[in-house]
């Protein structure tokens, strides 16, 4: 149908109107890309423990920019009022150019292509918050915005960072004709991340004078190659960990353990202290997988392997005493990204060595090649779980289980039908947390198919990275059972496994540490039972068809095993055994009401009923949660209830002394015992009253 004359001569008003609209709508953020902005703040951070002064330059064109701290103070809340107290710089550097971000914290090594939050931070909020709309994403993925008010004096953005919360709140100013950030706090699902006060900050048209760049970083300056290459270097399996040696300048030997999941290398203090000869330059903030411990930072720290002399490494130390319990030996520290960061590492386990060769060039190395993704500075890799589609897993050797996967995924693709508990786990920060565990779960990697018995349910959420979910971790031995060596291409951003196989066995190098001969034979703790039958920490094989046993997810359940199960996962045993298990309990003197459930027995032998046979009903994430809450307002209660007994009877302790204290000192004429006043509110004929804990 031909529109009418009066609709012919409306349109082209109606398009000069919405043209008009459409440039004016452009206008304010065309401006705001053009020029830079550069700043002074101060970030309040780690739980408003420190506060750092910052400058930072953004070129609003390119969207480069470079956040550099010139300063760190301690927060002191122990006095009134508040102090500052200097403290080493915890805040990293931080940078973005082109493709590439870039973090360093004082003199460690910079870290390159693992974007923190801060990054989003600095580059877009405080770069141009006008820009940032419902639904995108961020940091390749890991942050999603869910909502964003932008308006002229203040802003908040509702976000999703790692399938965490996070809420971006703040207040902007007018400064030169432009509306600025000046006031920003981040705030994540438990505490405030960030708290930027901006104390000076100015926009100017033209770009800056210093563009922003990304640091040096040339190995040749932490490591030196010997002229007729590295010596090969024994390793040997301890607790499940890979365990070679170093030796400090003075030729005093280090056992070190490789762990790729570490962002720092930590070090026994005592070494630092006494055979190092190194003080405290001081102290920073180190998160684990269950907590975080503020560790002391150490420059200048040197040591050899196999004739690469590493030099001037900046490195944490904290007591590691604990690491070395039940394995027979002293570990003396934990070394990964920046070994990997300044060389390449080769792993022969057939042979029981690993080779250090300079990072980059050369023709890449034999074997599969597994593209490395680094998140968060630590490298992931692609795998499948159970055919439930890609996702990536963190490459952790200093993990002692052979796979974890988030227990999140494993309820949303129907895989946690067998979850029982089994004990508790730990960190390098002395932080606890039940150990819950599926059983048998395949993992595709590299062509292989591998099928494990154990697999631990972590409680991280899961999150998407450039779309793909990360959900989970890939410890040592799930890559020593399947391969016979790999090479770490830090350079290439790869992973190359080779010589594949199922149940492989790495027992290390016999001639390790000058071992007499009753020690020679080492193994994975996870691949080895012990002499009564139940895997040990760094049990020796006493055969090499005894060192081929995996351990089954019961294996360690032969005989009833008391464990505590808040969540009531453990299933209990038929018979009389339950009935016995609350006598024992209570003889071995266990709370009443937190009896350990004994576990069913179940022979190594007979495996575990298929998931789809089972007709009891899977229990889902929330009741899951919902059990742990019930079990944490129990604890809570029964301790609420012996902290008010042993008040109680402090209290009627110190009463009875006084009262002896009176009698004693009484004197003609005073008031008697008898007669005295009490203090108010106090029945001592009839007992204190009850103090209660909310």
């Amino acid at each position: 149908m031909r529109p009418s004359t009066r609709h012919v001569r409306a349109l082209p008003l109606a398009g000069i109107l919405a043209t008009l609209a459409a440039i004016l709508l452009m206008a304010g953020p065309a401006r705001a890309a053009v020029g830079s902005i550069t700043y002074t703040a101060r970030v309040v951070h780690h739980n408003r423990q420190y506060v750092s002064v910052v400058n930072g330059t953004i070129d609003l064109a390119s969207g480069d920019f470079a956040e550099v701290v010139q300063d760190s103070q301690a927060l002191d809340w122990k006095r009134l009022p508040g102090g500052v107290v200097p403290a080493h710089a915890v805040l990293p550097d931080i940078w973005e150019v082109g493709a590439v971000s870039c973090q360093q914290l004082d003199g460690a090594l910079p870290q390159f292509g693992s974007p923190l939050l801060r990054h989003f931070v600095v580059g877009h909020v405080l770069g141009g918050a006008e820009g940032i709309q419902k639904g995108s994403t961020y940091l390749s993925g890991q942050l999603v915005v869910q909502s964003a008010d932008v308006a002229a004096e203040r802003l908040e953005i509702v976000a999703s960072f790692n399938g965490a919360a996070l809420v971006i709140t703040g207040k902007r100013e007018q400064v030169d004709g432009r509306w600025l950030t000046r006031e920003l706090a981040v705030l994540g699902p438990q505490s405030e991340l960030y708290h930027y006060f901006v104390d000076s900050v100015s926009w100017s048209p033209e770009p800056p004078a210093v563009k922003p760049a990304l640091p040096r970083f040339d190995p040749a300056d932490y490591v030196t190659f010997p002229g007729g290459g590295a010596q090969p270097v024994a390793v040997r399996p301890v607790k499940d960990w890979l365990v070679f040696q170093a030796q400090l300048p003075n030729g005093r030997p280090l056992n070190l353990v490789f762990d790729s999941g570490a962002e720092t290398m930590i070090l026994d203090d005592l070494v630092l202290k006494v055979d190092a000869q190194l003080k405290p330059a001081g102290e920073a903030t180190v998160a684990g997988a269950f907590g975080s411990r503020s560790m002391q930072l150490y420059q200048g720290f040197s040591f050899e392997v196999g004739g690469v002399r590493f030099h001037d490494l900046p490195v944490f130390g904290t007591p590691l005493t604990t690491l070395g319990y039940g394995a027979n030996m002293r570990i003396h520290g934990i070394v990964g990204n920046e070994i990997l960061q300044l060389c390449r590492l080769d792993i022969d386990l057939k042979a029981g060595q690993l080779r250090l060769m300079p990072a980059g060039g050369g023709q890449p190395p034999p074997g599969t090649a597994v593209p490395l993704t680094f998140i968060n500075e630590l490298p992931h890799i692609e795998a499948q779980v159970q055919q439930s589609g890609k996702a990536l897993l963190l490459l952790d050797t200093g993990q002692r289980t052979a796979l974890s996967v988030n227990l999140d995924y494993l309820d949303s693709h129907a895989l946690g039908d067998g979850l029982v508990m089994d004990g508790f786990l730990g960190d390098i920060t002395g932080g606890l947390m039940p150990r819950y565990k599926v059983e048998t779960l395949d993992l595709s990697l590299a062509g292989v198919t591998c099928h494990e018995r154990t697999v631990d349910a972590a409680m991280d959420g899961t999150y998407n990275y450039e779309g793909v979910p990360v959900a989970g971790s890939i410890g040592f031995p799930l890559l020593a059972s399947h391969f016979g060596g790999m090479t770490f291409d830090y350079s290439r951003q790869t992973l190359y496994l080779r010589d594949p196989g199922q149940g492989l066995v790495f027992s290390g190098n016999p001639g390790a540490w000058d071992n007499p001969p009753a020690q020679l034979s080492w193994q994975l703790a996870s691949a080895a039972p012990s002499e009564n039958g139940e895997a040990g920490e760094s049990a020796p094989a006493s055969s090499p068809e005894a060192a081929r046993q995996r351990r089954s997810a019961y294996s360690w359940a032969d005989k009833p095993v008391n464990l505590s199960d808040p969540l009531g996962l453990v299933r209990k045993t038929k018979g009389s055994g339950a009935k016995a298990a609350p006598a024992a309990a209570a003889a071995e003197g266990s709370p009443p009401g937190n009896e350990p459930v004994p576990v069913e027995t179940v022979p190594p032998s007979v495996s575990p009923a298929p998931a789809a046979e089972s007709t009891a009903p899977r229990a889902s994430l929330e009741t899951w949660r919902a059990r742990l809450g019930q079990a944490a307002a129990q604890l809570r209660a029964q301790l609420a209830g012996q902290v008010s007994r042993w008040l109680e009877a402090a209290l009627q302790a110190s009463h009875a002394a006084q009262g002896r204290h009176r009698s004693a000192a009484e004197e003609p004429g005073a008031p008697s015992a008898d007669t005295a006043s009490e203090p108010e509110g106090r029945e001592l004929q009839h007992g204190q009253p009850k103090l209660e804990f909310r």
